[in-house]
């Protein structure tokens, strides 16, 4: 039963007629219950600056630059190995030597990709769900041949390793310039008071000339600048890192 409690009464009287209206208003309590959340996250300088130096101390942004850095060596195996292969294959294609020629070099993506799961998984902690889609020590070797040929995912894998190359000059080239140059202003307060040494800074495409660093200010301010590029880069790396190794486990989780 809810109770009320009257807050009005207004009474209505037309002598000429009669009649006599009485007019009442209740009101219905109500109650409103607010419920908090029983936790509440809160930014705190402290967690901003956790976060934004967790880079500097955390190992795991070390194995990113590792395995950035790996790009290189490892996309011009892949691009010398299956671009040579694909070559020589379709060259001895007219004689029918190349046939045999073409599946073995695309047989070869599958173990590519056994090798690159494993270099994700233990570099990048991204677990690939892959295993060897066609055995050749299980099936007989002219029917591997001709299903190595028709499988359209060799052919994407292939694709795949050939365009490593240029992948891991790009990554290679953003880790030794973003570490060369943090580095090199970092040390600025070091080096600039050496005698015989000139420290300067070129400003590309500027027809203002290099910066000088000849005072201490001028290289404490470069040495900041220097942490900052270096503090950029390490979250640039570990971006780059796990946009790679996501890419690639999706890849060769496809099959």
């Amino acid at each position: 039963m809810v109770s009320t409690e009257r807050v009005v009464s207004i009474v209505v009287s037309l002598p000429a007629s009669g009649l006599k209206m009485s007019i009442e208003i209740y009101c219905v309590p109500t109650r409103i219950h607010l419920k908090m959340p029983s936790h509440s996250t809160e930014f705190t300088p402290d967690s901003g600056h956790k976060r934004l130096w967790s880079p500097v101390t955390d190992p795991q942004t070390y194995r990113n630059v590792a395995f950035l850095l790996l790009r290189l060596p490892l996309g011009v195996g892949y691009f010398t190995v299956f671009l040579t292969g694909l070559a020589i294959g379709v060259a001895l294609t007219p004689v029918l030597v190349g046939i045999p020629v073409l599946g073995f070099v695309l047989g070869l993506t599958d173990y590519a990709s056994t090798f690159e799961a494993k270099v994700i998984s233990r570099l990048l902690g991204i677990e690939v769900g892959h295993t060897l889609v066609h055995d050749p020590t299980t099936e007989p070797l002219v029917s591997y041949i001709k299903t190595i040929l028709t499988d359209p995912q060799s052919y994407l894998l292939v694709g795949y390793f050939l365009v490593s190359l240029f992948v891991g000059i790009g990554t290679f080239l953003f880790v030794v310039v973003v570490a060369s140059l943090g580095m090199a202003l970092i040390v600025a307060p070091l080096v600039y008071p050496l005698p015989f040494t000139q420290y300067e800074i070129p400003l590309f495409d500027s027809g203002a000339g290099p910066i000088v660093i000849n005072t201490l200010p001028e290289a404490v301010v470069a040495s900041l600048v220097g942490l900052a590029v270096l503090l950029v880069g390490f979250h640039g790396s570990n971006l780059l890192a796990t946009a790679h190794g996501r890419v690639t486990a999706f890849l060769l989780a496809n099959q």
